[in-house]
């Protein structure tokens, strides 16, 4: 069994951040579809097409351990078939609000299943944009999913312009996952965000706040393509990226959960500006659990 550590600063107070830890409408807004929360009756339970293994109402997959408000709360989780425990801590810092997560008890993740990792970077990083800018935030959709492509969408309250900085600029890739990002801003150009394993390859589509598109081969996987469009909305920007050119038969989870939290980590980027941080995980190895 293995861990993961996970924490975030949050410009709120202490007290409304366990609020979206320990309330049914709190939890709702960014972790889960649905839950029902009665912290002084023991009761903790979330489910729905928002959780990993889409576990339903009252299956008995959560379970209350101990809570000290507004510091401490602590419940079980089955995944997996094994209870994990989750400790979330809260502590006032810098005028603002130190959430740290510890996931204990992680089964080795089953092939083409979310790692724990992307979901916890994306549910972190819901949790601060919930807490700093007032408004619900999108979750992803763990319902089974199979076929050749597969399409994830984000609303940003922002230019398109500013979105396309996060997602093509090599500066600010490399503060979320790249490790000496490489791009060449043309269609034929190099783009590599430094993973030994692989990843993108060639850019084929370079129209800045409007679209980018790049072929991907990650290990011995076959090659595909990833295309993200951007487009203006009432309220700022849609995001959105597919990835196309898998098997008709292909399970996309593992690559849902992950491209979900560089969608959720553009987002936070452009809405916080200076306020944000990279989200910060440790235990185990990106995924592995």
């Amino acid at each position: 069994m293995k861990a993961l550590t996970a924490g975030v600063w949050v410009r709120a107070p202490r007290p409304a951040i366990f609020d979206l830890f320990g309330t049914t409408e709190g939890l709702k807004s960014w972790f889960a579809a649905d839950a029902e929360i009665i912290l002084a009756a023991g009761m903790y339970n979330f489910w729905g097409d928002h959780t990993p293994e889409e576990p339903v109402q009252f299956s008995g997959h959560t379970r209350l351990i101990r809570v000290t408000a507004p510091e401490l709360l602590c419940f079980g989780w089955r995944l997996r078939g094994v209870e994990s425990i989750v400790e979330v801590r809260l502590d006032e810092r810098d005028g603002g609000t130190q959430v740290s997560v510890r996931h204990e008890g992680l089964q080795q993740r089953p092939e083409n299943t979310g790692a724990m990792h992307d979901f916890w970077c994306a549910a972190l990083e819901n949790l601060r944009l919930r807490a700093m800018t007032g408004r619900p935030q999108r979750m992803l959709d763990y319902r089974q999913h199979t076929g050749s492509s597969f399409t994830l969408g984000i609303d940003i309250a922002g230019t398109p312009e500013q979105a396309f900085d996060k997602i093509a600029n090599p500066e600010q890739i490399d503060r979320y996952f790249g490790q000496g990002t490489v791009v060449e801003p043309r269609v034929g150009g190099r783009i590599s965000f430094g993973w030994q394993e692989g990843g993108p390859q060639t850019i084929t589509v370079f129209e800045p706040g409007r679209s980018l598109a790049y072929r991907w081969k990650h290990g011995g996987e076959r090659e595909t393509e990833v295309t993200w469009t951007l487009g203006p909305t009432a309220e700022g920007t849609r995001l959105e990226l597919c990835h196309s050119g898998w098997h008709a038969t292909f399970e996309s989870e593992a690559y849902r959960a992950g491209w979900f939290s560089f969608l959720v980590i553009a987002k936070a980027m452009v809405e916080l500006g200076d306020d944000w941080r990279m989200v910060s995980i440790e235990g185990a190895r990106h995924g592995e659990v």
